[in-house]
């Protein structure tokens, strides 16, 4: 079971779960929805009107996809902007959290390996 939110913070952690979970239900429906149009513009191929139907149900589709996906990116844009990316780790202890070390530039061969001058 889930515990319940003992503070403000918690109940703003969780509606952003929520909506999070909502947003990619939208987005997969919207795919569903151009695939049904791709799939009426396939099997009613011999019709005019049923091609027309199917194209403008692909429109459609592909417009919603762009439309949330263009929202959902400008909106992480903004809270790894103004808020750090806060709401993207609200899930994540921040004892938890490791930083990438690296050794050595990615760029440079490997110890090992032997440079050949031609």
């Amino acid at each position: 079971m889930f515990a319940a939110p003992k503070n403000i913070t918690d109940i703003i952690n969780l509606l952003i779960g929520i909506i999070k979970q909502a947003g990619i239900l939208v987005v997969a429906l919207a795919l569903l929805f151009f695939f049904w149009g791709l799939s009426k513009f396939i099997l009613q191929a011999g019709s005019d009107e049923g091609r027309k139907e199917g194209r403008n149900i692909m429109l459609w589709g592909i417009i919603a996809l762009f439309i949330m996906i263009s929202v959902w990116g400008i909106v992480a844009v903004l809270d790894n902007t103004f808020f750090g990316g806060s709401s993207g780790n609200t899930n994540i202890p921040s004892s938890s959290k490791q930083k990438l070390k690296i050794d050595r530039d990615p760029f440079d061969p490997l110890p090992d390996q032997k440079s050949i001058n031609i």
